[in-house]
């Protein structure tokens, strides 16, 4: 449970844990002890109390972001990172409809970039997965980024349907293994 005492946050659900950003004021999370059917409808109000059994984990406050686990005994299951601005901003980008990257792997990008488009963008050449990527891209203009991925990495986009994108390194290049920045 992320419940909000007057704050602005962001929630991003993982298969591991919740990614909880916190922008503004305070956030508790809680691990719940009873799960709540999926046609419940949750109260976000700021004094609206939960609707099940709760664990309290603690609080973050602005500029705090962490991986809450919860299904660990105690505590958020994870560190608590302390965001620079700058990694604030990176991380809060998709909200201006941009995607930052500063030297994650290229499997990382795919990952993120899946989430926005509907094409089934999929690394079929395991030697590119650790491509570290640098740049900056508008989440409409998935095209752009692919071209970049060709014309600066040496990368093959394939397209063996239209909703399906394929990605190797090009037969006579080897793969690039410094990163490259765009805008």
């Amino acid at each position: 449970m992320v419940r909000a005492v007057g704050t602005a946050f962001t929630v991003r659900i993982n298969p591991e844990a919740l990614k909880v950003i916190v922008t503004e004021g305070k956030v508790a999370l809680a691990a719940a002890t009873k799960v709540l059917p999926a046609t419940t409808e949750l109260d976000t109000t700021p004094t609206a109390q939960p609707q099940t059994g709760q664990s309290d984990r603690g609080y973050l406050v602005k500029g705090q972001s962490v991986d809450f686990n919860p299904q660990a005994d105690t505590g958020f299951g994870n560190q608590i990172q302390q965001l620079k601005e700058d990694d604030l901003g990176q991380q809060l980008a998709w909200r201006k409809g941009l995607l930052l990257f500063a030297g994650e792997p290229l499997s990382e990008v795919i990952d993120e970039v899946n989430r926005y488009t509907k094409l089934d963008i999929q690394i079929i050449d395991p030697e590119i997965a650790d491509i570290s990527i640098g740049g900056q891209f508008k989440v409409d203009e998935i095209e752009t980024m692919l071209k970049v991925l060709e014309t600066s990495f040496g990368i093959n986009v394939n397209r063996p349907s239209p909703s399906t994108v394929h990605l190797e390194y090009k037969k006579n290049k080897r793969p690039v293994r410094n990163s490259t920045t765009y805008r």
